[in-house]
């Protein structure tokens, strides 16, 4: 992702109450049991971590090998997309027990 933005690589804040038409049709989406985070982190001393599975999306440099998990997501899909992301916006789930992330990515390849 050569000329990716620095700020992409940034983690995304999450305003609290603002959250547009688009992510209020996205949060409801995403369905995760478990607490609210908030709670999560205020039971905790020191950092928190949150740990997630391969998603749909995943960043990889041209010349980086493949691993057999991405290789088979490839081998499996539906359409496959090669492109640049331009922004991204984060938000709470409904139930505020998971993060979700909006990408805008401009297509260069399908």
């Amino acid at each position: 992702m050569q000329g990716q933005r620095k700020d992409l690589d940034e983690p995304t804040v999450i305003h609290e109450g603002r959250v547009t038409e688009k992510q209020k049709q996205h949060r409801k989406l995403f369905k995760h049991s478990g607490p609210k985070l908030q709670d999560l982190a205020a039971n905790q001393n020191g950092d928190v971590e949150v740990e997630v599975g391969l998603g749909l999306m995943t960043v990889m440099p041209e010349t980086a090998p493949k691993p057999p998990v991405f290789q088979s997501a490839l081998c499996n899909a539906d359409a496959v997309i090669v492109g640049t992301i331009s922004n991204k916006s984060s938000q709470l789930t409904e139930a505020e027990n998971f993060v979700f992330t909006d990408y805008e990515i401009t297509v260069e390849e399908v």
